[in-house]
This record gives structure tokens, C-alpha cells and sequence, in this order.
């Protein structure tokens, strides 16, 4: 498979709506290497599935670090954002929970039970 900084373009593609000042590459690059290192111990010989998986699980953490450098930037997030995160974190768990044990909250157990998670916390994304 190909090295995860090859799906920058697939990255921006899907977050098409987000400003290139607000999310660099080098964001994204960083979190597809993160996203690669999470997945790592339950790499699957499907290709396609990986690919997949790590690009929605990526999406969803640059779109996190785009919102919150939106909020520093015009004092109020998009008015979609809301919706765009939980939708992209929907995204992610149809892909990922076929590869690896993660709650639909992207909470990752691994084998032992020890929780692994990532996400926003209430302050930065209101209802």
C-alpha cells in the first residue's frame, strides 16, 4: 500500500469547503501519519479497505483541527460545522469499525480494554 501522505489529495478533496490558510498540508500530512500509526496493529491485507479507512479517519481529524483554528480566526465556527464533524465521524466509523474495535464515538479498545480516544471537547462544538 502506499505511504499515507500519498492521500493528501484525497483529503482535500473530501474537505473541499475548507480553506487551504485554515487546514496546510502539513496539518494534513501529520494527522494522515497519525491516523496510520492508530491503525497500524490492525493493518488488513485489503488495500482498498486501509486506503479508505485511513482517509475518513483522517478527514475527520484535520476537519477537528480546522474548526478549531476557525474559531481563532473569526470567533464563531461555520454554521454547518456541527453537522459536518458528526457526519464525517460517521464516515469514519463505517470504515474503521470493520478493521479495528472502535465505539461509534471513535473510541478505540485495544485487545486489553484500554479506551483510546479522540475527539472535540463540548466547548469547542455546541449544539
Amino acid at each position: 500500500m502506499d505511504p499515507p501522505e500519498t492521500f493528501l489529495q484525497d483529503v482535500r478533496l473530501h474537505l473541499a469547503e475548507v480553506p487551504d490558510a485554515l487546514l496546510k498540508d502539513e496539518v494534513i500530512v501529520t494527522e494522515l501519519q497519525r491516523v496510520n500509526v492508530v491503525l497500524d496493529p490492525w493493518r488488513v491485507t485489503n488495500d482498498k479497505l486501509m486506503k479508505q479507512c485511513i482517509i475518513a479517519l483522517a478527514d475527520y481529524f484535520c476537519y477537528v483541527s480546522y474548526t478549531s483554528l476557525a474559531e481563532r480566526a473569526y470567533g464563531s465556527l461555520p454554521a454547518t460545522a456541527t453537522i459536518r464533524l458528526q457526519e464525517l465521524k460517521n464516515i469514519a466509523y463505517m470504515f474503521c469499525r470493520q478493521i479495528a474495535p472502535f465505539t461509534s464515538q471513535l473510541i478505540l479498545y485495544e485487545p486489553p480494554g484500554t479506551p483510546i480516544s479522540y475527539g472535540t471537547l463540548e466547548s469547542v462544538i455546541t449544539e
